[in-house]
């Protein structure tokens, strides 16, 4: 699939970019207005289509759980696959009404990202255009004076600009991250391994590897794990180097990105390093809590499909409960009848090649999958602040109404390796900032797992809830803190721009808590109280007062 993308902006001059500024009164009130308008932006006729939807994937999964006894029999999708029942399903199940049909024969919007240098892209611009509306875009020279491009990358014999592996090894070889391993290179239907190694055993791997592609003679390689002919590619992903290594300074925090409530409350958590040859790859996924991200190549080329979040239905099976792999998984994989709206959803992705020194913005609720083209090293953030906090709250939403419907809404995969053992992988957090485990259950699944994903997504709202409101309630109006767009070595704006902003930001939270505050009195907090000794009811007085 060729989808058109516009050229790079060029760097235009010395013009410096204008530090960011507290939003002022009036950007308040445009972003709140965004915010309202992303929350329901696809209007009164895609909002009766969503319903439509959502009502007859609710059926698709009645229908699977009767004909596989709730999921525990897969073996009962036999006959109906012969009978092409199955197919029926999923034409019952992608498609819409014919004048609603008619309106989506084009994309709404052209299959192709903004790019800017970022001379030429002020903080309010980027807001403006971009974190607000929750449109991608790629940013050109974040990195050029960055720790990390310089003392990270070497250069290979044919003259590319390559991870430095010895360096990395000598710098942080103890250093212990989690390493995906994949079957093959590309985007495959088989879920990868996951596994820690240190970053010295990574780097032998990486050395093993590389002697292999160029097929050259081993010599001294002595990878344990190395079988001949074997076509097992590792990529090690989520290593938290800042959270283990604060000082060091491998990169500038791009301005555009500090108003980042997730790290903040978190250590850093969400801060990476991925490290992969070509070949290795990220399943179809949005990110955790329905976050933003960014990702910064400091060297080696990334291929993206980012999904529209309107068009998020198409990514799923026929029974409306089973997320694809990657977006071409009906043909590359075999399994066309199970996944029919992927041909409609190709559609509608944008692809993006991302060159090294490139960055791009990844907005909140956008599926995307990617592949390294060529041996990559980028720096990663997952981050939450007021304007997508909305979106966390829904997803959070749409899981405890699941779960209370008796369903969930991406139940566990289930992957048959014996007669009496099934292995639950929990695929929802799927490179969405932390290391995921598979649990071996019984063959008939209880909904543990669903509810302990839900705890701990409640628990992680919370804590990053919790803390910026406390953080705005105790600054003092003439001191500068966090509570800007950016951190304070940014600043030099007025009292009454900080107070609008902080005013702006506990309006955000407070809907959230009082939905919090609900599931708390209903007596099945999901072990938030317990796991966080929190009182909701009065941190709600207290942003309440504030706010008056």
């Amino acid at each position: 699939m060729v989808i058109s993308v516009s050229p790079p902006r060029r760097k235009r001059g010395n013009r410096q970019m204008r530090s960011p500024p507290v939003l002022k009164a009036c950007n308040v009130q445009a972003a709140s207005r965004s915010r309202s308008e992303n929350n329901n932006c696809t209007g009164i006729a895609q909002a009766k289509e969503a319903r439509e939807r959502q009502r007859r994937q609710e059926t698709a999964r009645m229908i699977h759980s009767i004909w596989t006894s709730g999921g525990s029999d897969l073996s009962g999708l036999a006959v109906p696959l012969l009978e092409g029942r199955v197919d029926s399903l999923g034409v019952y199940t992608m498609s819409l009404e014919e004048e609603e049909n008619s309106l989506q024969t084009q994309p709404s919007t052209p299959n192709e990202i903004d790019r800017a240098h970022s001379s030429d892209l002020s903080y309010d611009e980027f807001f403006a255009q971009y974190m607000a509306p929750n449109k991608p875009i790629v940013i050109d020279g974040l990195s050029d004076n960055w720790k990390a491009s310089s003392q990270w990358v070497t250069t290979d014999d044919h003259g590319n600009r390559v991870p430095d592996l010895d360096r990395l090894g000598d710098l942080f070889g103890e250093n212990v991250a989690p390493v995906h391993v994949q079957a093959r290179g590309g985007f495959t239907e088989a879920r990868p391994r996951t596994k820690e190694m240190t970053v010295s055993e990574y780097a032998l791997w990486w050395y093993c590897h590389h002697e292999e592609e160029e097929e050259e003679e081993v010599g001294e390689c002595t990878w344990e794990t190395k079988e001949e002919g074997s076509s097992e590619l590792l990529y090690l992903k989520d290593w938290k180097f800042t959270a283990v290594h604060p000082t060091y300074g491998a990169y500038k925090w791009p301005l555009y990105f500090l108003d980042d409530w997730l790290n903040g409350a978190m250590g850093n958590a969400y801060k990476f390093v991925y490290l992969g040859p070509r070949g290795t790859s990220t399943r179809l996924h949005a990110d955790v809590l329905r976050s933003y991200s960014w990702s910064t190549n400091v060297c080696g080329v990334k291929r993206w499909y980012l999904i529209p979040p309107q068009y998020t239905y198409l990514l799923y099976d026929c029974f409306g409960s089973k997320l694809a792999s990657h977006l071409h998984a009906d043909v590359e994989d075999g399994v066309e009848m199970f996944f029919p709206g992927l041909v409609e959803a190709r559609k509608y992705a944008i692809e993006v090649v991302q060159e090294a020194g490139e960055t791009i913005f990844v907005p909140s609720c956008w599926h995307h999958t990617v592949e390294n083209l060529a041996p990559t090293l980028s720096i990663n953030h997952n981050w939450l602040n007021g304007n997508n906090v909305a979106m966390s709250w829904k997803k959070l939403q749409t899981e405890i109404n699941a779960l209370d419907q008796g369903k969930s809404s991406e139940a566990p995969k289930m992957v048959l390796v014996n007669d009496d053992k099934t292995i639950l992988q929990d695929t929802r957090r799927e490179d969405a900032g932390s290391t995921h485990e598979s649990f071996v259950r019984d063959s008939n699944p209880s909904e543990s797992s669903d509810m302990s994903q839900v705890g701990d997504d409640l628990v992680l709202l919370w804590l990053v809830l919790s803390k910026k409101a406390r953080e705005v309630m105790t600054t003092t109006t003439t001191t500068t803190t966090t509570t800007s767009v950016a951190n304070g070595s940014y600043m030099n704006d007025s009292t009454d721009d900080n107070d609008a902003l902080n005013k702006y930001n506990l309006s955000a939270i407070l809907p959230i808590l009082e939905g919090i505050q609900q599931i708390v009195s209903s007596g099945n907090d999901f072990g938030l109280v317990e796991r966080c000794e929190c009182d909701v009811e009065l941190l709600i007085r207290q942003v309440n007062d504030f706010l008056n």
